[in-house]
């Protein structure tokens, strides 16, 4: 028999989301009403196979409400319960990203506490029965809890622009996982019937013939591994930042740590994150998702775009809205570890694609602060930024420059090619000499301009001879990059990739 619970996302001090129905439900006996009172309204369940669900009409931002739940003789309550705005922030390593790991971490740890923020961190759960061994989740706090350290810092540092613009409470619930493939986070059977499939034979491949009772007891040493302090307090030191050289030495050294077979057991299977972590909180109504991912699919790069679109579509689905997502483009980056950036400049395209043909969705750029030795940037706070200029912009109406600047069109004319920025807002600022940024190629052979001037929302490219045959221009289309291009509110310009004709323009 369930005893009389809440589901566990919910808790003291945590935000409901203002102005849309809100789902309260959780555990009982099977037996039974339960009767649910959240400030003034009240509403009621029958008790089914031992859960319960109660719905409530959407309210305004406020603070101090108590959500109460009685069955029989049974009462349990929830205290501090403020209504405003609830962003779920999603994806893996750079959006779980601990603010104690961040550049501004030191500044952060001065800031006046802002009370009206509040913080979720869902735990990690790979397999059904496994317990958390991270410390820091499964409960709703403020700034002044150790767990904040631990929290994700672009996530945090998007609530603490947003929260003072808004002037109602606002809750983050970060829900990503590090090394995590979007397969992950969708439910298995979207994956089916479409090129996506090759997710589902990727795991078929890798788990034939193995023996089941082995590959668990593979996958605990590789758990147990994976919870032990002094390892964990090994790869917070890797996280804070090493160099090539200390990395070359890791992988030497730790070649024969135990790992976790792909199977039942690993985070990565499809479907796993969506079912182990995703449903327990679709039904807390939220604002928008806050999304970091995509370094984990370079292995099927070309598929990224209809594999994001799809965890979009599902996610929208499920929680019955057209919910906003504003995601990262993946950052400049060259090695680390046994990773390399080789294939970022195709899934970079693929997010690009989707931010023009999902609606709304919304892309930031990323390109001045990557790190060529590490694949987590630590500007966590310049991320936060960002996603709080395209949520102010686009999802509250708030009108203000957001969008990076990017190669709209261009013309060669003469000697020159001409090219348009969009988003330049008052015009485009250099810091430096962009010449490495632009590769232009005329059939096999790269050709290289004498000069490079910027002017208002144009970049003239000059090479001194008539240009009399058509040319590939390629703007920051290697895995590393820093540009140097901004607009006028400080973003940086987006990659870009165009061919132009002689004496025709390009649209």
């Amino acid at each position: 028999m369930e005893k009389l619970s809440f589901a566990p996302i919910f808790g003291d001090g945590m935000v409901l989301q203002r102005n849309k129905e809100l789902t309260i439900w959780g555990k009982a006996s099977d037996e039974g009403t339960v009767r649910v009172y959240l400030g003034d309204y009240r509403s009621e369940s029958n008790v089914i196979n031992g859960e319960w669900k109660c719905s409530f009409p959407p309210m305004d931002a406020t603070t101090g409400l108590t959500l109460l739940a009685k069955q029989g003789g049974e009462v349990i309550r929830i205290q501090n319960i403020m209504i405003g705005d609830v962003w779920l922030a999603g994806g893996q390593s750079n959006m779980e990203f601990f603010l104690r790991y961040e550049a501004h971490f030191e500044e952060a740890r001065v800031l006046p506490k802002n009370p009206m923020i509040r913080m979720y961190t869902c735990p990690r759960i790979a397999y059904e029965g496994q317990k958390p061994y991270q410390s820091g989740c499964g409960y709703w706090f403020g700034e002044e809890d150790p767990a904040w350290e631990t929290f994700s810092s672009a996530a945090y540092w998007f609530a603490r622009e947003l929260q003072p613009q808004l002037d109602v409470p606002v809750g983050i619930i970060s829900c990503n996982w590090g090394g995590t493939s979007a397969s992950a986070w969708v439910p298995a059977n979207s994956l089916r019937d479409s090129e996506l499939e090759v997710y589902l034979s990727d795991y078929e491949a890798a788990i034939a013939g193995k023996d089941i009772e082995e590959n668990k007891q593979l996958s605990m040493r590789g758990w147990a591994f994976q919870e032990d302090p002094d390892h964990m307090k090994e790869w917070a030191g890797v996280m804070y930042g090493i160099d090539r050289q200390a990395q070359l030495e890791r992988l030497v050294n730790r070649a024969n740590n135990p790992a976790i077979p792909m199977g039942p057991y690993n985070k990565n299977r499809p479907g796993c994150l969506h079912e182990q972590m995703i449903t327990p909180i679709q039904n807390c109504a939220i604002k928008g998702v806050l999304w970091y991912q995509g370094e984990n699919d370079v292995h099927h790069a070309p598929l990224y775009s209809k594999l994001f679109e799809t965890l979009i579509f599902k996610w929208r689905k499920i929680w019955g809205q057209d919910i906003p997502f504003i995601f990262a483009q993946l950052a400049p980056f060259g090695e680390w570890l046994a990773l390399d950036g080789r294939l970022f400049p195709e899934i970079r395209r693929q997010q690009e694609r989707v931010s023009k043909t999902v609606p709304n969705c919304y892309m930031i750029s990323t390109s001045d602060v990557g790190m060529y030795y590490d694949i987590h940037p630590k500007e966590k706070k310049t991320l936060g930024h960002r996603y709080f200029l395209q949520a102010m912009d686009k999802v509250y109406e708030k009108p203000c420059l957001s969008d990076a600047p990017v190669i709209d069109k261009g013309h060669i004319k003469d000697d020159r090619i001409i090219l348009e920025f969009q988003n330049s807002g008052c015009g485009l600022k250099v810091q430096g000499n962009p010449d490495a940024l632009f590769e232009v190629y005329q059939g096999e052979s790269r050709v290289k301009p004498k000069d490079i001037c910027l002017s208002e929302n144009k970049a003239v490219l000059c090479f001194g001879q008539p240009i009399t045959a058509p040319v590939k221009i390629e703007f920051a289309q290697s895995p590393y990059y820093e540009v140097n291009i901004f607009n006028s509110a400080g973003l940086p310009a987006l990659p870009a990739c165009m061919t132009l004709e002689v004496a025709h323009d390009f649209c």
